[in-house]
């Protein structure tokens, strides 16, 4: 299924990304401020959540140029370009696709579950595509 939307319409990423209130909450989910918050909290579960939160976020800002995030907001919006983008040809995002892909790959191989697999499986596919057709990383 693909989505059709006329020059009018804006789209989806734009309606969920540059919106008001959605805008300042994903603002808000991608600053390190809040699972710093979180960390300090004396529970194993809230230090658990803060560490995930927090890889996420380290991710984000190691794999996003132009679409970077603000790591202090709302106390500033200074952003970070990164060298390498997860998207964007132009800043490494066919050799990060093959990594990230590789990676999923020999976690199905290492892991056997139902999930490595799963994942091992459309990485290979999306691995195949690269090297066959390469054009946009993620246009599988």
């Amino acid at each position: 299924m693909r989505l059709v939307v006329d020059q009018g319409t804006p789209n989806l990423p734009d309606g969920v990304y540059q919106r008001s209130p959605w805008r300042e909450v994903h603002l808000m989910t991608h600053s390190v401020l809040v699972p710093a918050a979180i960390a300090v909290v004396p529970k194993r579960q809230a230090r658990a959540l803060a560490a995930g939160w927090m890889s996420h976020v380290a991710t984000d800002y190691l794999t996003h140029h132009d679409d970077a995030w603000s790591p202090l907001w709302p106390l500033t919006a200074k952003r970070w370009p990164a060298p390498v983008s997860y998207w964007q040809v132009e800043h490494h995002a066919r050799p990060f696709a093959a990594l990230d892909a590789s990676g999923l790959i020999l976690r199905g191989f290492v892991r056997r579950d139902a999930a490595s697999v799963a994942a091992a499986s459309v990485a290979t596919a999306m691995l195949i595509r690269l090297v066959v057709a390469p054009g946009n990383p993620l246009n599988l």
